[in-house]
Order: structure tokens, then sequence, then C-alpha cells
């Protein structure tokens, strides 16, 4: 039986040198990607590691850091953007000497809270890498897993003429806009069936202003691809130019990101032969894989990504605070 952690001192991390507590969060990352190499080794340098916490504590991040005989031992930034608040998984971290992860974040977590609920934010996001004393510490702590960070490598990729399903796929361009906007209201819908009940949003989502915002995509760099059978558009892959989150996946690392087959093409090869070509797409342009996030509560799309060879590296977790505890305020950090 594990025995419950000793008392720890929660300090600001401006108490306690950068450094130290870069190589905590560089230890977390070696390790993950020691057991799985598709986890990015990025933050796995202390420079790197010091440099993103450094970034992130000068954009505003509250950061508190666990202490154990004066050794850190924990770490944990958060930001409230809105009603939202971001705690990052190259934030957080928890040595591997703690026999009790979770005591580490709820400590850590108990003194971060307040800042964020004193601007108003009661919807606190935690991302973490895919190993055992986070998902523990996050469970424990009243984070409920709301998405999936998994990456395939592109050397896993199928030559385009291999899988004999009829199904062709090409990368769109500014004259396709409507179809794809078309094809992404069908995963739009999915998102707001049972049992996934995500919130709706406040501006409802037009076929006029998804047009727009994947405009906005392409000029950034992104890209669409779409899967034609039997003559007729039946599927769209989104691909964002760099991903999200660069302790759970490369910085420069392709994201997917809405990705829909219609109801008359599902089971016909269409998913398939749109992530396979997605996978060419990435190693053509010098990348070693490709990302995705997905719900898990989303039966078609967990079954998919999982099953199309994607591996998990991390997730995000959210915690609702009833909006009674926030008091938003000109508060500083």
């Amino acid at each position: 039986m594990k025995r419950v952690a000793k008392l720890l001192e929660i300090v600001p991390i401006e108490d306690v040198e950068l450094g130290k507590v870069a190589r905590l969060v560089a230890q977390q990352q070696e390790r993950a990607h020691a057991a799985s190499a598709v986890v990015p080794d990025t933050l796995a340098d202390p420079t790197s590691a010091e440099a993103s916490l450094r970034l992130r504590l000068e954009k505003g991040y509250v950061g508190r850091v666990a202490l154990a005989a004066g050794t850190p031992v924990g770490v944990l930034l958060g930001n409230a953007e809105g009603v939202t608040a971001d705690l990052p998984a190259g934030g957080f971290a928890i040595a591997d000497s703690q026999e009790d992860p979770t005591q580490v974040l709820a400590e850590l977590y108990g003194e971060v809270a307040p800042h964020l609920l004193a601007h108003g934010a009661t919807r606190h996001y935690l991302s973490h890498l895919n190993t055992p004393a986070a998902i523990q510490a996050a469970t424990d702590v009243g984070f409920a897993r709301t998405s999936y960070c998994a990456i395939r490598p592109v050397d896993t990729a199928r030559p385009s003429s291999s899988d004999g399903s009829g199904v062709t796929v090409r990368e769109g361009t500014p004259d396709d806009l409507e179809i794809i906007a078309r094809l992404c209201m069908v995963e739009v819908e999915y998102r707001y069936v049972p049992p996934v009940y995500t919130p709706r949003p406040k501006r409802e989502r037009t076929l006029e202003n998804l047009m727009e915002s994947h405009g906005k995509l392409r000029q950034k760099g992104g890209a669409h691809l779409i899967a034609t059978l039997g003559g007729k558009d039946v599927g769209v892959l989104t691909l964002d130019a760099m991903s999200h989150a660069p302790a759970l996946c490369p910085k420069d690392q392709p994201f997917i990101g809405s990705t829909a087959t219609t109801a008359d093409a599902r089971g016909r090869g269409v998913g398939t032969a749109m992530v396979e070509a997605a996978l060419r797409w990435a190693a053509e342009r010098g990348h070693d894989g490709v990302t995705v996030s997905f719900q898990p509560s989303n039966r078609v799309s967990r079954r998919f990504w999982l099953g199309a060879g994607f591996i998990p590296t991390g997730f995000w977790s959210l915690r609702v605070i009833p909006e009674s505890y926030a008091t938003p305020q000109d508060a500083t950090t």
C-alpha cells in the first residue's frame, strides 16, 4: 500500500530557481518519450523546458511549485482565458519520487485554482501526458477526460494504390470551400449526440461561418483532403499547420481537425483512405507524424482513430467549478 505523501511546501514558481523546475518537467517528458517514441522529446531538454516555462510566465500564467525538503517535486501552471482556464502539460509535472501523485496535484491545484476563479474562469482544462501518475492524479482530483491526443508516424502510411476501396483523395482548393463546409457540418452535428453532449456554441454554426473559418485555416498553411467515391465528394479531413500542445505532440506537426464522412459512404474505406493520404501529405513535407485529438465519448470517433493506428500520447481533462465560486475582479497574480 502506498503511503500518503509527506507534507509538501507549496510556493510561487517565482520563488524557485526556474532551471530546477525545468529539469523536473524535462525528466517527466524524457520518461514519457522513453516509454513511447511517438511522444515528442523537445521538452525533454531542460533548456527547452525552461524556455517554455518562461514564455508562459511572461504571458501571465500563474505557477506553483511543490517542494519536499527544498527540492521541486511538482509544478502546475494555469492561466484564465475568459470562462476557461488552461493548465498545460508543459507546465505540469510530478516527480517519480512521489508515491502519492494525487496529493501533489491536489496541493498544487488548491493554490492555483483560486487565482483562475478570481478572473472568472470556471472551466479548468488540464492537459497531461499519458503516464500512470498523471492519469491517477487528474482523475482523483476531479478532472474528467474530455479528449485524447494521439499520433501516428508517417512511416506507417500505405501506398495510395494499396487499399482497393475505389476511394480517391485530392487536396482541396479555395473553390472547394463550400463542399468542405458542407461536409464539416456532418462532423459538427456528431458533437451533440448521446453520449457526447458537447455544449452548443452561443453562435450557431452556419455554412457561411464554416467557409470563413476554413478559408482562414488555409491562409495559415492548413489543408483539406477531400474523398470522392463513385464520382461524389463524400468525405473531408482537415489538416492544421501545427499542433496546439507541444508537450503532447511536436510543435510543427500537422494536426487533424474536422473530419467527416457522409452517412451513405461510411464503412466503405473513406476514412481510412483520407488518413493514409494525410500521412503521405505530411511525409512529403518532411514531417515525422500526424496528430489528432478526439473525444472518448464519441463512439464513432474513438473507435475509428484508435483503429487507424493512432497512439495516445496524452489527454485533455476538464473540471467545472460552480459559478458561485468565481469572483471576477481585477486580481493580480
